[in-house]
């Protein structure tokens, strides 16, 4: 679903919280574009769902395009998860010369689109986006930093 979304918009799409939106958008109200995309209406469309349930130490790698929710936790036990955000050094290739070139990611997303290869180029400047959490925590660390140094500490 979200490789064939993002498939049909080499433009890019920003995250603009449970949804998509084309980054080219010209809208001010970013849901009256026709390409918004919500995570929270799709979802009503699927009809395959898999429970992951592990034990104590097991780690579960998520392919980064897989929607996803927390369980309910009914037992109420503690319960740690890490989302860290993650850069590629490159864009994504999915027209590589020799097939044994592509990484995990690009396998499990030409076998999700059902090609083998497929002529994809990026047709607008790539951007960084800073995750609201991380600027946050950005923010509180150079406050801190400023702290130390007014008390005469090496930062």
């Amino acid at each position: 679903m979200i490789a064939r979304l993002l498939a049909a918009h080499p433009e890019g799409l920003l995250p603009t919280g449970l949804s998509f939106t084309p980054s080219t958008t010209t809208y001010t109200d970013y849901k009256s574009d026709p390409a918004y995309w919500s995570h929270l209406k799709e979802v009503q469309n699927c009809n395959q769902f898999v429970e992951m349930v592990g034990q104590v130490g097991d780690v579960v790698l998520l392919h980064p395009l897989m929607l996803h929710s927390a369980a309910k936790n009914y037992l109420r036990e503690p319960r740690v998860i890490t989302n860290p955000p993650v850069s590629l050094k490159e864009p994504f290739n999915f027209a590589r010369e020799n097939a044994e070139e592509y990484s995990l990611v690009e396998r499990k997303t030409l076998n999700a689109l059902g090609v083998d290869r497929l002529e994809y180029r990026i047709t607008t400047e790539r951007r960084r986006i800073v995750p609201k959490r991380v600027g946050v925590q950005g923010k509180i660390l150079e406050d801190e930093k400023e702290r130390l140094r007014n008390h005469g500490l090496e930062v």
